[in-house]
């Protein structure tokens, strides 16, 4: 269809030239050359033409011709040909352009000018003079604007996990708007913070990001005020969560295995007797027991 399209407007805007009868040459084939190739690498081995297309998985004949050949054999062209509806495109084009499309109007039309062709072939280039109309040119595809989300992810993101393409929209944003680049700002230092476990730059960020005018930021800095003794000592010890996490994760992941259709009994045996993966250094208990600590035995 877009080759369709080009030939249209290309008879509407200047007139399309029909193709030369001459067989113009073109480079070859890389793969093709390296058949030729090999075929005269077998040639001079002494092998026989039967035994080079069996070898090459070749045809008998495209051997024959490649040693035939001193070099290579050039594809050509191929030849457009001229069809009866070629003299008569820009009479048709005229026809539709003034909102004249009944082909079988223009058909009539066209055989009292001396046109010998068919219905058919008068009706497909209507139809597609009517299409390129609709669809005069093919505009390039619209980039999808940055949405408030991935802006987001710009800010929060370091400098090595950006690609170029959003490191040049996050500086264009930041130019554009200096509270991005406030917000880009604040929000680097408190991955800074979290990373690094450094709970005395905790009150600083939450005294410039009050100073800040931007409210989301406000709002998050609220919430954290509201649980400081928390948030304090995540940054401060070394303990975590992620042990209790870990294991209501588990736990969710057993009874949606199970699909509802289990009952409290079931599942406690299937939690107890399904542990978690050893610690580092304790070996996992052998295939013929793993039957068994799966689904232990009924009582």
């Amino acid at each position: 269809m877009f080759t369709v399209i080009i030939r249209v407007t290309q008879s509407v805007g200047i007139e399309e030239p029909f193709a030369s009868a001459d067989k113009e040459r073109t480079a070859p084939n890389p793969h093709k050359q390296q058949q030729f190739a090999a075929v005269k690498r077998l040639q001079q081995q002494g092998l026989s033409q039967r035994e080079i297309a069996r070898r090459l998985k070749m045809n008998r004949r495209t051997v024959k011709k490649y040693i035939e050949a001193q070099s290579c054999p050039m594809p050509r062209s191929r030849v457009k040909r001229a069809r009866l509806i070629d003299g008569y495109q820009s009479y048709i084009i005229k026809r539709v352009k003034e909102g004249y499309g009944n082909a079988i109007a223009i058909l009539s039309e066209l055989q009292q000018q001396g046109f010998l062709g068919r219905y058919g072939t008068v009706s497909r280039f209507v139809a597609e003079v009517k299409a390129a109309s609709l669809h005069p040119t093919s505009a390039p595809k619209p980039k999808k604007p940055w949405s408030p989300s991935r802006v987001a992810w710009l800010l929060v993101k370091s400098d090595a996990e950006l690609t170029d393409d959003e490191k040049n929209a996050l500086l264009h944003i930041k130019a554009v708007d200096s509270t991005v680049q406030v917000a880009h700002t604040l929000g680097q230092r408190f991955l800074k913070m979290i990373r690094q476990a450094d709970s005395e730059a905790l009150f600083p960020w939450l005294q410039d990001v009050s100073e800040s005018s931007i409210p989301a930021l406000k709002n998050f800095a609220k919430g954290i005020k509201a649980d400081l003794n928390a948030v304090t000592n995540a940054l401060k010890l070394p303990w975590s969560q992620g042990q209790t996490e870990g294991q209501v994760n588990r736990l969710k992941l057993i009874k949606r295995q199970m699909y509802g259709r289990a009952n409290f009994d079931l599942l406690r045996k299937r939690v107890i007797g399904s542990p978690m993966s050893p610690p580092c250094g304790i070996k996992k208990p052998a295939d013929a027991d793993f039957r068994s600590t799966q689904f232990p035995p009924e009582p």
